[in-house]
């Protein structure tokens, strides 16, 4: 339901503001600042939202955001110790971006951030910390003055991981790159 009102909001928003403009397609020549979610971790219980300041050439925002995942998809190795079947959270993810335009709309980019994770064991969880980069490309469509849909592919290379009880090992150990795919909606003003 907080998606659904998020969602709803944001539309209110960019529209609200569409209709106190000039016009609908003016090009972007000074700062404004935006706001952006992520769609696919809203349909993985989870959220990834981000604010900032963007003019036509640079984006520089913050990122907040939890979400769950599949051991496999972020971890590999022997998971002996987990509980079986179990889903890990990323219970926290903060990460400053900066992005470049070098060609009209499409942009070269990356995230730099501090994250925690939820590990359930057979008999309690763990917290593992790892800091991570992640470099991006991607393209932003901005169909009205001020609403876009931002369009990318970035790659997570991780680093510093830490263990409260000493979990990871040899055996279990985040994957070296972690790709995928993002589809956001923004709005800027």
């Amino acid at each position: 339901m907080r998606k659904l009102l998020f969602i709803l909001l944001l539309f209110f928003v960019g529209s609200s503001s569409i209709q106190a403009q000039d016009g609908l397609f003016q090009k972007q020549t000074e700062r404004q600042f935006f706001i952006e979610s992520e769609v696919l971790p809203w349909l993985n219980s989870g959220i990834n939202v981000k604010a900032g300041i963007m003019d036509e050439k640079r984006t520089f925002g913050i990122r907040y955001a939890t979400q769950s995942y599949v051991l496999e998809d972020v971890f590999e190795g022997t998971f002996t110790q987990v509980a079986p079947n179990a889903d890990i959270e990323q219970s926290l993810s903060l990460a400053v971006e900066y992005h470049f335009s070098p060609l009209h709309n499409f942009y070269i980019g990356t995230w730099i951030g501090y994250e925690t994770w939820d590990i359930p064991l057979l008999l309690t969880k763990t917290t593992i910390t790892n800091w991570f980069m992640e470099p991006q490309i991607g393209y932003k469509w901005i169909p009205l003055n001020n609403v876009y849909i931002n369009a990318g592919y970035r790659a997570k290379l991780t680093f510093g991981e830490k263990s409260e009880d000493g979990l990871l090992s040899d055996n279990f150990a985040f994957k070296n790159i972690i790709t995928t795919p993002t589809i956001a909606l923004g709005l800027k003003f």
